[in-house]
């Protein structure tokens, strides 16, 4: 019997500030979308000699490109301010340049590694084909 294909998928996005600029706090993505958002926190990188460099993480449910237009409809406001402060950003507002954020985020994403062979996969979940909505009906 194979195990059921994952529903889960993290997101890694290495956000780097333009020189000069510190590590801020980024708007956390609100509750319009608690159905596909397991979970999402940042980090600042500066101790690990990335001085302007955050880190935010999150694991969603399902496709890519509808999570990132349900971050933009409801997280676009601290997007637009933190973006202008990052080397590269995408031009704003984002939710009128949805594609060129969509391309930002997919470039500046870490994947994470592929499974060793007899190895678990690298992104580890307990309930990898579980939704929120399963995880939250059980």
């Amino acid at each position: 019997m194979s195990a059921a294909a994952p529903v889960q998928h993290p997101l890694s996005l290495l956000i780097k500030l333009k020189k000069g600029q510190k590590p801020v706090s980024l708007v956390q993505p609100n509750s319009s979308f608690p159905d596909i958002l397991h979970f999402a926190w940042t980090i600042s990188l500066a101790d690990k000699g990335l001085e302007r460099t955050i880190l935010l993480t999150t694991v969603y449910d399902g496709d890519f490109d509808v999570y990132l237009d349900k971050f933009i409809d409801s997280s676009h406001a601290g997007f637009d301010a933190l973006l202008p402060l990052v080397e590269d950003g995408p031009p704003t507002p984002v939710a009128d340049h949805r594609a060129e954020f969509h391309a930002w985020v997919a470039k500046n994403n870490i994947t994470p590694l592929p499974a060793a062979p007899g190895l678990p996969p690298s992104f580890f979940s307990a309930y990898p084909s579980m939704s929120v909505n399963d995880i939250q009906n059980c």
